[in-house]
């Protein structure tokens, strides 16, 4: 699941960073819309954290150059602390360590849950489990970290850079470099926004290696042809995510991407004769901010 949604190529979208970040003024000035009768209580105004539940529903491949799909349950929790840190179960930890002038540096925590060779999801609730990756090598659980780089300018624009280093697992090294632009709105009285994202995703040998060698051991038992694949630029992206408000502290948030492989990870045999270049993401995720 390495995407949009589950990667920060939005930033903090998901939780309401990047709108922080890019319309400080607007997110002060409706804090309190978004309360019951709009005015929310005045120690809550004060208080620099936020923490909220979610659970939803997401679309995607099987597994990265997939064409079957499975749909996978997504639970979620987020503490935030202003627009400074944030710490949930779906995005890992993201803290800001320097802002300035439209400038903004970080520190990124995430996890990849890599791919099993049964083809199986811990959070999948329907969708097959195909046997393309028998004989395949099993990626195991990743710790990724690495650190952001951001630049917002004009009226909700942003560019952002990511690096993240796998340590253990994949081992691998991923980066993105993102064009992204924001718009607050307004729905029955209440803050919402929609974001628009673009892409280039890149990944060094390790990460490729991982998800889509063949060795010559590997070949015999899994029926694909003997193939290494080499680092580069991995993908073309993009996507859009909105959150929505109904009422008082409850919001839906509805992600949407595409994804296209490119380079050698295109031309891999795993992708070119049981997967597909294109890849789709669908989500929708029902969130109640608790304070």
């Amino acid at each position: 699941m390495r995407t949009l949604f589950l990667r920060a190529v939005v930033g903090c979208v998901v939780h309401g960073c990047v709108l922080v970040t890019l319309f400080p003024r607007q997110v002060g000035a409706q804090a309190a819309s978004n309360e019951p009768g709009g005015e929310a209580p005045a120690r809550e105004a004060r208080s620099p954290w936020s923490l909220s539940l979610g659970l939803g529903v997401f679309l995607a491949p099987t597994y990265l150059g997939d064409n079957d799909y499975q749909l996978s349950l997504i639970p979620d929790a987020t503490l935030s602390y202003r627009d400074r840190l944030t710490v949930s179960v779906l995005r890992g930890i993201s803290a800001t360590i320097a802002k300035a002038h439209g400038f903004e540096f970080g520190l990124l925590g995430r996890y990849n849950f890599g791919r099993d060779e049964d083809g199986n999801s811990p959070l999948r609730i329907a969708g097959s489990r195909n046997n393309d990756l028998v004989g395949l090598s099993t990626v195991p659980f990743t710790i990724e970290l690495g650190g952001f780089a951001q630049y917002a300018f004009g009226r909700g624009f942003a560019i952002r850079a990511e690096a993240q280093q796998g340590a253990g697992g994949h081992r691998g090294m991923l980066a993105s470099l993102a064009l992204q632009y924001a718009k607050p709105f307004f729905l029955g009285g209440q803050f919402g926004f929609v974001q628009a994202s673009g892409a280039l995703n890149f990944a060094d040998r390790r990460y490729a290696s991982a998800f889509f060698d063949v060795s010559e051991d590997r070949s015999e038992t899994s029926g694909l042809p003997a193939y290494d694949a080499h680092g580069g630029l991995l993908s073309f992206e993009v996507g859009v995510t909105s959150i929505v408000p109904i009422y008082g502290r409850l919001s839906v948030v509805i992600i949407g991407s595409y994804e296209l492989l490119t380079g050698e990870a295109r031309d891999a045999p795993l992708v070119q004769e049981r997967g597909s270049p294109h890849q789709l993401n669908l989500g929708v995720l029902l969130r109640v901010r608790l304070f």
